[in-house]
Parts: C-alpha cells; structure tokens; sequence
C-alpha cells in the first residue's frame, strides 16, 4: 500500500495484516526517487528491497529502500469492476448508472443533485374544519420582523408589509397571509451558507389570479386556497442568499403555507 507517492513511502503487509513501513523508495542505485521512477510499483505488485531496518516507538521501520525487483501484478476485478489489489477500475468497464451512481461509485453527470431538507418553517397551527373557511389571521397586527425556528435553524423575516400570522386556508392550514384587497405585501429573509435551495408552498389567496414576485422573477400561482394546494416555488440559493417575497398588486392576494430550506 503506497501512502505518499511522492516520496514512495509504503506498507508492506504480513499475512496477520501486520504493517512494516518504508519510508521512502528508490531504485536500486539511489539515483531516482518514487515519483520519478517509470514504473511504479503499486499495491498487489511483488518487490525486493532492501536498506537499513530501524525502530521507531518500539516498530520496525525501513528508512529508504532500494528496490532491486518489481514484478507488476495482475489486476483481479471485483464487483465493483475495480482491481481488488491496486483499485484500478477495468478498463473495459461502461458506466451503468442506478438512481445516479454506477456499481464502480461514479455519479451520473447528468443526475439532478440531490437535495436534503434542512428545516421547514410552518406558520402557526392547523385547525380541523369541515365546514371550509378562510381565517385571515391577525389582521389588525401585520408582522414587520419575527423569528421562526426548526431544527436548528432559523428564518428571520424583516421588512414585512401587510405580512399577517395566524391564518388558515380553507382546510385549516395554517399559512402566512399576504396583502390586503387594497396593498400589496413584501418580506424579506437570509439563509446560511449551507442552504442551497429554498422552496416556498404558496397559493393564490381563494380564487384570485394572483402573481408572486421573488428576487426580481414573477411566478404565476395556479393552486389556490380554497382547495388547501400550494405551488412549490424553488430558489436557488447557492449564491444569492437574501430573498425578496412580494405580491404584484392589490387584490392579488397570497397565502404561504410553509417554507423549506434544503442544502
């Protein structure tokens, strides 16, 4: 086993598994150093050396050998098409990719990243209701900044207009309301560094057309309230790591059901 290939220094192994280390390989004149020789051994191959045996906290220990035979091994493939001595992948081996990666441990170029959900943010609590209704929260007390948190994390919404808690959708979801019939609404927040994505539940409030704007890009809602459905809108956050929420106009209401942050 070749631990530093510049220096060349090695394990060679018994068969209890029981380590000697070479600090250093040469070849057998002393003129050339591992990292310039033309072929090198690796592991599974067989070689001679020899040199000075030392100790070094009670362990024998060889520092610089020379290597007066090499004899290169054959690679042997298990069923990760790798050599199980050298771990040298077949060169005949096609990549055959199962959910992104292939038997060998690569991972499909083409594959979408995988995502892992960090924290999800939820809005006040769910009421059981089989008579639909709406509640339009605490709408005499808009939020201009408050707190959430989940699991470690924390969203912090600032600079809230017409931004209402303590809503439900029809179903009793509990959701933020956005805006009012007459002005629209606006927040802002900031992930982490490690938040590569959020995805923010919205619908448009009941039936209204309604527009959400975020960073700059305008989505158009298709679910809506009344059948407690929510469009999963997602922000790709790798770079841009502060977010702007806004509704487009008045009367374009918006509920949010929650907000997720995934890295």
């Amino acid at each position: 086993e070749v631990y530093n290939t510049s220096y060349g220094n090695l394990y060679i192994k018994d068969a209890n598994n029981v380590k000697f280390t070479v600090y250093g390989l040469y070849t057998a004149d002393g003129a050339t150093g591992y990292a310039a020789m033309t072929t090198k051994p690796v592991a599974g191959d067989v070689i001679t050396v020899y040199g000075i045996i030392g100790s070094y906290n009670g362990t024998a220990q060889m520092k610089n050998g020379w290597m007066t035979e090499h004899t290169p091994h054959t690679c042997e493939y298990g069923s990760d098409d790798k050599c199980t001595a050298c771990g040298v992948l077949n060169p005949d081996h096609t990549h055959s990719y199962t959910e992104g990666s292939c038997v060998c441990g690569a991972t499909d170029p083409d594959a979408a990243p995988s995502v892992t959900t960090l924290a999800t943010f939820t809005f006040g609590e769910n009421k059981d209701t089989t008579t639909p209704t709406h509640s339009d929260g605490d709408s005499n007390n808009p939020i201009t900044s408050k707190t959430f948190e989940d699991n470690g994390y924390s969203l912090t919404i600032t600079d809230g207009v017409k931004v209402f808690e303590k809503a439900n959708d029809a179903t009793g979801k509990s959701c933020l309301k956005l805006g009012t019939a007459s002005v629209i609404a606006e927040f802002k927040f900031t992930v982490g560094a490690d938040v590569k994505q959020v995805v923010i539940k919205a619908a448009k409030y009941k039936t209204n057309n309604t527009t959400l704007n975020i960073n700059g890009i305008d989505y158009v809602l298709t679910k809506n309230s009344n059948d407690g459905e929510y469009d999963e809108i997602i922000i790709d956050t790798t770079t841009t790591k502060e977010i702007t929420v806004s509704t487009v106009s008045g009367k374009a209401r918006a509920m949010i059901d929650e907000i997720i942050f995934q890295g």
